[in-house]
This record gives C-alpha cells, structure tokens and sequence, in this order.
C-alpha cells in the first residue's frame, strides 16, 4: 500500500483508491474528477 499526496499543498478534497491499493490524496472534487474521466472515454470513443 502506498499513500500518494497529489494535493500540491492544498487541501484536500477527495481521496482515491486504486485497483493497487494505492491510496491518492487529491486536491480536485470528486465531481471534477468524474467530469475528467467522463470527457477522456468520450475521446477514446471518437478515435
């Protein structure tokens, strides 16, 4: 397991867990983080 601070110094607003175990601290919304998820499938859709 591995704990990974992606916050830059900011605080944090989501945690995330990985398929690894790998837990990712993240100074983005979860919201923001489906939306960017969302958008990048829709690429790999249209490619």
């Amino acid at each position: 397991n591995l704990l990974i601070d992606a916050t830059c110094g900011r605080k944090c607003k989501s945690v995330i867990v990985a398929e690894n175990n790998h837990v990712i601290l993240s100074a983005i919304s979860c919201e923001a983080i489906q939306n960017r998820t969302d958008e990048s499938e829709e690429n790999k859709d249209e490619h």
